[in-house]
């Protein structure tokens, strides 16, 4: 007699459980099962809330067990620390987005060229462009959500390291400089001399510095601590910006003393 197959039985036991797509959507779906099971859930109930063997499962969980992402006492496993973390860091990463987008929409209107919220990725050595309001203009700069690029091939990662503690910029710089990604008309030099107007001026102008034909201004905004959370920027065609400079100069540091003054009210911390 045939009968259908569940997924369980159409995977052998010995089938690796952290690969492809399926692995992410499982894994989402165990973390999503947990937070529901405020007393934990055991290895027998794992495999049965995801559909799947327990074998196969037991490779995902014990690495999660040892970074801490979840807890493992009495049969029983929970949410760890490292979750809750990480939970935390999400919501108030969606939490600054929602609070800084207004800003970033009256730069587009104000100024008339795109404007973009970027924050910083210490470990990888990057900004990431979270957020991004596109210029009404058919001719503008126009990148996702979601963009990274290396601190120092950006200007407005160049705020971001004016911000950070000195030796670890000293040495994300040197190793920028050793690995050949600073190329002439980049240097170490030239950024450090960026970073310094920064500090005096409040905002960081570069047009055709890093990329032909664009050009950017960017401020950094800070909680009520002093920390800088990210960067705010106007970016768009450099031939606009030479013609508009001092205006998009002036737009830009007004809104983002809005910004932080808005920011130091929520206390938030830095992300990442």
């Amino acid at each position: 007699m045939n009968r259908s197959k569940t997924a369980s039985e159409d995977r052998p036991d010995d089938t690796p459980y952290a690969a492809g797509p399926r692995a992410l959507t499982r894994l989402l779906a165990l973390f999503d099962a947990l937070s529901q099971a405020p007393n934990g859930m055991t290895l027998a109930e794992i495999s049965i809330a995801l559909d799947s063997p327990k074998s196969s499962l037991l490779n995902l969980l014990r690495p999660l067990v040892a970074e801490g992402f979840l807890t493992y006492n009495a049969s029983t496993y929970n949410l760890g620390t490292a979750m809750f973390r990480l939970s935390a860091s999400v919501m108030q990463a969606s939490r600054l987005i929602r609070l800084i987008r207004p800003f970033m929409q009256e730069l587009v209107d104000t100024t008339g060229e795109s404007s973009m919220w970027g924050e910083l990725h210490r470990k990888a050595g990057e900004i990431i462009f979270t957020d991004v309001v596109d210029s009404p203009h058919a001719l503008r700069l126009q990148i996702p959500a979601g963009v990274r690029r290396p601190l120092c091939l950006s200007p407005s990662g160049w705020v971001l390291l004016a911000y950070v503690d000195k030796s670890w910029r000293d040495d994300y710089l040197l190793a920028a400089e050793k690995l050949g990604h600073l190329q002439a008309p980049l240097s170490r030099t030239l950024i450090q001399r960026e970073m310094t107007k920064l500090r005096a001026d409040g905002i960081l102008t570069a047009i055709e510095t890093v990329q032909p034909g664009i050009g950017s201004v960017a401020a950094p905004i800070f909680n009520d601590r002093g920390e800088c959370l990210g960067v705010i920027n106007a970016s768009g065609p450099a031939n606009r910006f030479r013609t508009n400079l001092a205006q998009l100069q002036k737009a830009v540091a007004a809104i983002a003393q809005k910004a932080t003054a808005a920011t130091k009210v929520e206390h938030l911390d830095a992300p990442f």
